[in-house]
């Protein structure tokens, strides 16, 4: 059949199109394998952002180093799911972790883009078993801290209102609320349940260890005799032999807890600025903080700050075991320290007699200045230094740290522990020590003055000071009515006669007879009327010699002069291997 004209040009057409297109295809079909490309991997990026752990949970707070002016906080996504990255100091941000990322996820804001390994928080509890468990632990560390007086019974009081606020906050609580808040709790109490117990074994040692102390006062006073000769170490790892070395390994411990405590308060502190960004409003670090959460708190901010107020209350405890170890330790004394008795004056010395040390000792308080006085004393005052600024943005939850607390309470020294050196004169000698009394001898016979150093050592310390001296001579006369004995023996037992003799005021005076005593015990009296003889004296001090003059035989006798023995003086042989005698002086 023969086609008409306009069918036989539309189907020319259409041998036209098939063509056409015959040819595209392929070349179409080539264009789309050209420009078909696989999903590039997602690169990361940091403009001074960095981050110490890139393994993290569900609900974790993840704190980020940065640098440079950074915003109050800054949009961004984890995952799949929109987060804000807040600011929480200078040099830190901070972002909680959403619940849908799970497994290899990057977290992409601004200034940086990380790769993140995340795991879903892990619990085997409940809500309401984790609530029961906490309130339990909670009422037990708080029993376990004991307290007596008012201040502590007190301090015990407010730490049971804040628990009783969470509690009371969380049975308000939606069933979902209470979920992520035990989410948030999981996956953020790592860190703080191995600060409570580094902190809790470090406090055992120190309350422990001051309880000791208060039940020992004869260690607080350093007495060396039933103290320091036991040198044992104590059932918590201080030695207790000497003031010294037990306060240092108490030092020791100590600052170390409050370095650990002040890291990890410092990250409270990122977290609790966290959960009220999160909220747009601050917690309240008080008793009351709890109540005014669950009054004011919407959205995240209430999980998250229900969290952080357990993971606090966790801790409170003990801070205030904390608190009361160092209020002991600061508030003892046991620092050794010699003080110059007279700071301006010269101490006499009598010559070639004791006189008492002329410093006072005293066991004092550490103070803010002691950084050398142990090996660890430093250490301590700076961690006490720096916890402060931190410990004190929680200050309405915790108890003040206590301060430095000038004490002293004076000690006594005997001879062991006390030595002399550098004598400036060397016409001076030092003869020795008596208890707490020094005697220095004049070589020359003469006064003398000099500068000396002194040595006290008490309980491991050993603390000098110089001091200044002057041996002077001493003045002696015969006064009143003294009695002088002739002996017939060296061992003056035997007495053969004696002179009762009257020196009136002294020196000036002559000395007058008043009675003779003979061998069989016949005694003649005199007065100054029928006295055949009379005595003048004359005192050396350079060779401490007294001698008497018998004015009617011209004889001299010569008696020495013992300032520790005043009233009696020996006096010399007078011929006795040739029926001679040995005298004394007798003060009546």
């Amino acid at each position: 059949m023969e086609l008409t004209a306009h069918q036989a040009y539309r189907k020319a057409i259409r041998y036209c199109l098939a063509i056409t297109l015959s040819l595209l295809l392929p070349l179409a079909n080539s264009c789309k394998k050209e420009n078909t490309r696989p999903a590039q991997e997602e690169k990361e990026f940091t403009d001074g952002v960095s981050v110490d752990n890139r393994e993290v949970s569900t609900y974790q707070l993840v704190t980020l180093s940065a640098s440079g002016d950074l915003k109050i906080k800054y949009a961004g996504t984890f995952g799949n799911t929109p987060v804000e990255v807040f600011k929480t100091s200078d040099t830190t941000l901070a972002v909680f972790v959403p619940e849908e990322a799970q497994g290899e996820h990057f977290l992409k804001f601004e200034l940086a883009t990380i790769k993140f390994q995340v795991q879903p928080v892990q619990t085997d509890e409940d809500p309401d078993e984790f609530i029961a468990n906490f309130a339990k632990g909670f009422d037990a560390d708080t029993e376990a801290l004991g307290g007596t007086t008012e201040a502590e019974l007190a301090d015990r009081e407010e730490l049971l209102a804040f628990k009783q606020g969470i509690m009371e906050t969380w049975g308000k609580m939606s069933a979902s609320d209470r979920r992520q808040t035990h989410m948030f709790y999981t996956a953020n109490k790592g860190q703080v349940s191995e600060l409570i117990r580094q902190l809790n074994d470090a406090m055992a040692i120190g309350v422990a260890a001051m309880q000791q102390l208060r039940a020992q006062p004869v260690m607080a006073l350093g007495d060396a005799g039933t103290v320091a000769s036991a040198n044992t170490d104590s059932p918590f790892g201080c030695p207790t032999g000497r003031l010294k070395d037990f306060h240092d390994c108490l030092g020791k411990h100590l600052g170390e807890s409050m370095s650990l405590l002040n890291g990890q308060l410092r990250g409270f502190t990122r977290y609790v600025l966290m959960a009220g960004a999160v909220g747009g409003t601050a917690l309240s670090l008080s008793a009351l903080g709890p109540f005014a959460l669950g009054i004011t708190a919407v959205g995240m901010a209430l999980p998250i700050g229900m969290a952080t107020y357990i993971l606090l209350a966790e801790i409170a405890p003990t801070t205030l075991r904390l608190v009361r170890t160092l209020i002991m330790y600061l508030g003892t004394p046991w620092v050794f320290v010699v003080e110059r008795r007279n700071a301006n004056a010269t101490k006499e010395y009598p010559y070639d007699r004791y006189a008492e040390v002329d410093v006072d000792a005293f066991l004092r308080t550490v103070e803010e200045t002691d950084s050398d006085v142990t090996p660890n004393t430093g250490g301590f005052i700076n961690a006490l230094k720096e916890l402060k600024p931190t410990w004190d943005k929680f200050k309405g939850l915790f108890k003040e740290l206590p301060g430095f607390t000038p004490k002293k309470e004076a000690v006594e020294l005997d001879g062991a522990e006390i030595s002399v050196s550098d004598i400036s004169n060397p016409n001076v000698a030092y003869v020795g020590q008596s208890g707490n009394k020094i005697k220095f001898r004049s070589l020359s016979q003469a006064e003398e003055t000099f500068t000396y150093r002194i040595h006290a050592s008490k309980e491991g310390f050993t603390e000098s000071v110089e001091l200044s001296g002057v041996i002077v001579l001493p003045a002696f006369e015969l006064t009143g009515r003294w009695r002088l004995n002739y002996y017939t023996d060296d061992t003056r037992t035997n007495l053969g006669q004696s002179n009762l003799i009257d020196f009136g005021n002294g020196a000036d005076d002559l000395g007058w007879p008043v009675s003779h005593t003979y061998e069989d015990g016949n005694v003649e009296y005199y007065d100054r009327s029928n006295a055949q003889f009379t005595f003048n004296q004359s005192f050396y001090a350079a060779g401490m010699t007294l001698v008497l003059t018998h004015n009617y035989w011209n004889i001299r006798y010569h008696f020495k002069y013992d300032p520790e023995h005043p009233n009696r003086l020996i006096g010399e042989s007078i011929g006795l291997s040739n029926n001679g005698f040995n005298m004394d002086l007798v003060k009546q």
